[in-house]
């Protein structure tokens, strides 16, 4: 009897290490108390690097270097995600995405020809 009392046990635990329902990543809220990162914060986050690359803001000790490419690629992303998230976006999200998306195009047309 003392091996089954020892499965029993193990299964318990193991249930107990198991994740509820509560507890999955669909549960986790969109922006986290207390400043915490928001959907809006991640989508100036990666705009920021888009402006890094296309030599509009300066990284922290940097020069003004110029990547039109990976600039092309953070544009992509966003519209990416601005396309996964239609629909789930409150007003102002919305608002703000396509505005930065608005912004980043123009700049980066405009960048692309005075280049040769």
């Amino acid at each position: 009897m003392a091996k089954e009392e020892q499965e029993r046990a193990r299964d318990s635990q193991a249930q107990e290490d198991t994740p509820s329902q509560a507890e999955t990543p669909s549960e986790i809220p969109a922006e986290v108390p207390g400043g915490g990162l928001s959907f809006s914060s991640f989508i100036l986050g990666l705009s920021t690097q888009a402006l890094m690359y296309m030599g509009e803001v300066a990284g922290p000790g940097q020069s003004l270097p110029t990547d039109l490419t990976a600039a092309k690629e953070m544009i992509d992303i966003l519209t990416m995600l601005q396309q996964k998230t239609r629909g789930n976006l409150d007003n102002n999200e919305n608002e703000m995405i396509e505005s930065i998306l608005f912004d980043l195009r123009m700049r980066y047309v405009e960048l692309r020809s005075k280049r040769p």
